[in-house]
C-alpha cells in the first residue's frame, strides 16, 4: 500500500518490523528508493517473515506456510509510550498484530483517520476486531474476511457493521460487485472482468488507489471504482506493486 500510494504521488511512509539479513538490507533500501521513510519497532529481527509456498504441477498453490521469525513479538514489544507516529492524513493497518493495532489507535490524534484491513488475524482472533474496528474511519473486508464476521454471529449482513466513526466500509468479493456500506446505506459497484496474470496484491492495489482518491477529495463511490481500476491493473501483470507503466496508465 506504501509503495503503491507512494508511486501514486502520495507522501507516504512505512512503520513495520525490519532485520539484520541482506533481505532485510535489501528491503529497506527498496523502500527508501520509492521514497517512503522507514520506521521499525525496537526489536530487529534476525530473518524477514516468509512465506514458503508448494504448488501443484498447474502452477496453483498447493500448501503455504507462514514462518513469523519474531515478527509479532516485535510489534508487541513495543511500548506505548514509544508509539509516536510522524504527522500523517490517514493511518493505515494491514493485517497488523491486534496489541500493536489497539496502542496506535490509543496514540493518534483525534483528527487522525484510521484505515483498517484486519487480513488474516481474523482467523485466529476474531475478538479483537470488534475491539478496534469501531475507532476506524474506513474498513477494508474481503469475502473471506467477511464471511469469518458471519460464521462468529459478528454481522449477519453488511449494514450490521457501521459503528462509531466507521463511516466507509467496503468489502470486495473478487468478480462479483464490491459492497460499499456508507451513510447507512448499502450500494454495490460493479467489477470489470478481467483475464488475471498474477492476483497477489490486487486487493492491495484497490485499497491503494481507494486512499489515493479519498485524499484527492472524489466521491466515495468513485474511490471504490479507482480501487477496481487499480486493483484489476495489478493483476494484469506479476508482483504486488504497480510497475511504473500501469501507473502512468491508470493516472
Amino acid at each position: 500500500v506504501a509503495v503503491n500510494c507512494a508511486r501514486l504521488g502520495l507522501a507516504t511512509g512505512l512503520y513495520s518490523a525490519a532485520s539484520s539479513s541482506d533481505w532485510g538490507k535489501r528491503y529497506i533500501d527498496f523502500l527508501h528508493a520509492e521514497n517512503v521513510p522507514f520506521v521499525h519497532p525496537p526489536d530487529i529481527l534476525e530473518k524477514l517473515p516468509e512465506y514458503h509456498a508448494s504448488l501443484n504441477s498447474d502452477g496453483t498453490t498447493k500448501e503455504m506456510v507462514f514462518f513469523d521469525n519474531g515478527l509479532t513479538q516485535a510489534f508487541r514489544s513495543v511500548p506505548q509510550s514509544e508509539i509516536a507516529l510522524p504527522p500523517a492524513g490517514i493511518v493505515h493497518f494491514a493485517a497488523c498484530e491486534p496489541k500493536f493495532v489497539n496502542k496506535v489507535i490509543k496514540a493518534a490524534p483525534g483528527d487522525q483517520q484510521i484505515s483498517y484491513n484486519p487480513g488474516g488475524w481474523l482467523t485466529y482472533d476474531v475478538d479483537y476486531f470488534t475491539a478496534a474496528y469501531p475507532k476506524a474511519h474506513f474498513l477494508f473486508l474481503n469475502a473471506y474476511e467477511y464471511q469469518l464476521l458471519v460464521s462468529a454471529n459478528i454481522v449477519q449482513n453488511p449494514l450490521d457493521l457501521p459503528k462509531n466513526d466507521c463511516r466507509v466500509i467496503v468489502i470486495t468479493r473478487g468478480s462479483r460487485p464490491v459492497w460499499l456500506v456508507h451513510d447507512g446505506k448499502l450500494a454495490e459497484i460493479p467489477v470489470n472482468q478481467i483475464a488475471a496474470i498474477d492476483e497477489t496484491g490486487a486487493g492491495v492495489g484497490f485499497i491503494s488507489a481507494f486512499l489515493w482518491g479519498w485524499v484527492n477529495e472524489v466521491p466515495v463511490e468513485t474511490c471504490v471504482r479507482l480501487g477496481i481500476q487499480f486493483g484489476g491493473l495489478v493483476a494484469q501483470q506479476l508482483g504486488a506493486q504497480a510497475r511504473p507503466e500501469l501507473i502512468q496508465r491508470f493516472l
